[in-house]
């Protein structure tokens, strides 16, 4: 009985033992997997500053109908209205960001192409034939543009 009872405990603990080898082995690939797979949202807010040269929750882009967009094409020197002509090249980044090209047909007849950072899952695209107000800033560089609605 007494080999039997030893047999029985180093049994149970032989299987302990591979169990939580197995477990801790499972969760140090899971952790490695998301941290190779997931950027951390910081990573992705620090790219986009660093290709525009400015500092934006680019989530929030579009909150309260207020787009801070970068003129790509063309020029605005003052307060213009304008048509949406275009969305293109929308894709979003991991953290749903997406850096859409707009050309706006303004009032006198020029277009300009403006870079809409944003998240689509949170504020829509401008779409074509939709109408814009377009603010610029003071270097000519970013532009404020609000959707027109009737």
């Amino acid at each position: 009985m007494n080999k039997s009872v030893i047999w029985i405990s180093a049994s149970i603990l032989t299987l302990a033992v591979v169990m939580i080898a197995f477990i801790y082995s499972f969760n140090v690939q899971k952790e490695e997997a998301t941290d190779s797979k997931e950027p951390k949202p910081e990573v992705t807010t620090i790219q986009v500053e660093e290709r525009f040269g400015v500092e934006k929750d680019w989530q929030q882009n579009g909150k309260e109908n207020q787009y801070l967009t970068k003129l790509l094409e063309g020029e605005l020197a003052s307060e213009s209205i304008g048509v949406i002509q275009s969305d293109t090249d929308c894709e979003a980044d991991e953290m749903g960001i997406s850096q859409c090209h707009n050309e706006i047909e303004l009032e006198n007849k020029q277009t300009i192409t403006i870079i809409n950072i944003h998240n689509m899952m949170n504020y829509v695209c401008f779409y074509p034939g939709e109408k814009v107000k377009i603010i610029p800033s003071e270097d000519g560089q970013w532009m404020q543009v609000s959707k027109i609605t009737l």
